[in-house]
């Protein structure tokens, strides 16, 4: 039983920090960008919990899960496997793609 107990607390514990970034006012995006390349990143929206359009879950560098249409997750593999730079990016809500901050770096350009 107290495991059960254990594992009850860990999983609410996991629920609170998953629902904390849904609502803290944010809103998250993955810039991925050649330099070689592309003179500005692209950027792909990232959502914490699943919508209809955003379905494929993706583990960011920050321990997260965040959700990707099934298009922008083509995009962000796709620029992982070319050996882009890729980054996730914050912002406060209705802050366009190109005023986000970046997070954390998932994938450095060589």
């Amino acid at each position: 039983m107290r495991h059960s107990a254990a594992w009850g607390a860990l999983v609410a514990s996991i629920l609170v920090g998953q629902s904390a970034l849904a609502d803290d006012g944010s809103q998250y995006f993955i810039a991925m960008r050649t330099p070689q390349v592309d003179p500005a990143p692209r950027y792909a929206v990232a959502t914490p919990s699943p919508t209809q359009d955003q379905t494929v879950a993706y583990t960011a560098c920050d321990g997260h899960t965040y959700y990707l249409s099934p298009g922008d997750a083509a995009s962000v593999n796709a620029s992982i496997a070319n050996d882009s730079t890729v980054e996730l990016h914050i912002a406060p809500t209705g802050t366009s793609p190109q005023d986000s901050s970046a997070t954390c770096l998932i994938q450095a350009s060589p």
